[in-house]
């Protein structure tokens, strides 16, 4: 009889009202019309995957909502280096947030999709395609400065519908659960990697069955604690 696992909340925030900004990255994707052509199909799969039942399960960790979707946008004027680092990450959203393209509140949490020939600085493409994580900006409101935490993701992109869906869902959940690394996840045992520090939602699926298709969409499956496994099944 396998064991009860569960993964813990550790009372830090999460986003319990989540606002998904998707930004695509680079002036590539607005001068080629193949690039054209697929980030249409990725919005698209992305609009399915938020209005079908999927984040539905995440409710059960503190009373979270259904993430919403914002209008995708593309960031056609910050820099896109072939080589990026989180710095570069960082000014791609506030450049944005400055210019008035996207808005950011308590419940925010951006992800940004690069094109293709961009690739994160200094990690292996073949272990990493995709994370999360936050930074502290200091932003003007009612002639007031104020400094906020601003989660994000980003992916790595392969060119290739199914492992970006599978990977934005996969850094969603994570993002919504734990976006400052003191939400909700498990103990090290519970992960497939041993190095894992923390064992969030999705990085405990992460296994050869760790994708399901919904509305002919892949998906990463996360762990149920009501359900003891891994859904959506």
């Amino acid at each position: 009889m396998s064991s009860v696992k569960y993964v813990e909340d550790h009372g830090g925030r999460v986003l319990d009202n989540s606002k998904i900004q998707i930004i695509f990255w680079g002036k590539k994707w607005e001068t080629s019309s193949s690039k054209k052509i697929f980030r249409n199909q990725i919005k698209f799969a992305l609009c399915k995957i938020f209005v079908s039942d999927y984040f539905i399960k995440l409710n059960q960790y503190r009373d979270i909502h259904k993430p919403s979707l914002l209008k995708i946008v593309t960031n056609t004027v910050s820099k896109a280096p072939d080589s990026f680092s989180d710095r570069h990450m960082q000014h791609a959203i506030v450049d944005l947030i400055l210019n008035k393209t996207v808005a950011y509140d308590h419940d925010t949490a951006f992800i940004l999709i690069p094109t293709e020939d961009m690739k994160l600085d200094c990690e292996d493409p073949e272990i990493v395609d995709g994370g999360h994580d936050f930074f502290s900006y200091k932003l003007r409101y009612d002639q007031q400065e104020t400094i906020v935490t601003i989660p994000f993701g980003y992916i790595i992109n392969f060119n290739d519908i199914d492992q970006i869906t599978l990977t934005i869902t996969h850094e969603i959940v994570e993002i919504v659960t734990n976006p400052e690394y003191d939400g909700i996840y498990g103990h090290l045992g519970m992960c497939k990697y041993a190095e894992d520090q923390q064992c969030e939602l999705a990085d405990i699926c992460e296994t050869s069955s760790d994708s399901v298709t919904i509305s002919n969409t892949l998906v990463s499956k996360y762990w149920s604690n009501i359900d003891q496994k891994c859904v959506p099944s």
